[in-house]
């Protein structure tokens, strides 16, 4: 069941940091709650990126594959441009690695990269680590 929100019972341990009740919900629930989203469009992926760790990151990612990894929520952001919009620096790299330049060069609904995001909250760390993982230079240059 979701709340008023639209958050499952997977979203708010993840918003928790709650890693054994996640694994839970993961071995019982897996797939249906891992893709589950609430009101505004997010996964579950989309509130790790907020502030959890990437051992959480992986454990959802190692269920829902590349379809939670490339999921927009209603203004089209993937968990990347949440990541990097609060500058989670450890989940940044992580959807990183898994996701590398397709992920990274994914533009929400107002044409915004999440390097767009990181820049515009300040967010210098995370700029870096973009640059670092090869952010497309048409994107940094049109910035």
């Amino acid at each position: 069941k979701q709340d008023r929100n639209g958050f499952t019972c997977l979203h708010k341990a993840v918003l928790k940091s709650r890693s054994d009740t996640i694994k839970v919900l993961l071995d019982f629930g897996g797939q249906k709650l891992v893709h589950a989203v609430d009101n505004e469009g997010r996964t579950c992926l989309h509130v790790a990126a907020l502030r959890t760790n990437k051992m959480i990151v992986n454990a959802l990612l190692q269920v829902g594959g590349n379809q939670l990894l490339f999921a927009t929520d209603h203004e089209g952001k993937t968990c990347l441009h949440t990541a990097a919009s609060v500058g989670n620096l450890e989940a940044s790299e992580c959807l990183c690695a898994h996701g590398g330049n397709e992920l990274m060069n994914m533009k929400d609904k107002n044409k915004m990269t999440c390097l767009h995001w990181a820049v515009m909250h300040g967010k210098l760390d995370v700029v870096v680590l973009l640059a670092r993982y090869g952010m497309q230079s048409e994107t940094v240059s049109r910035m």
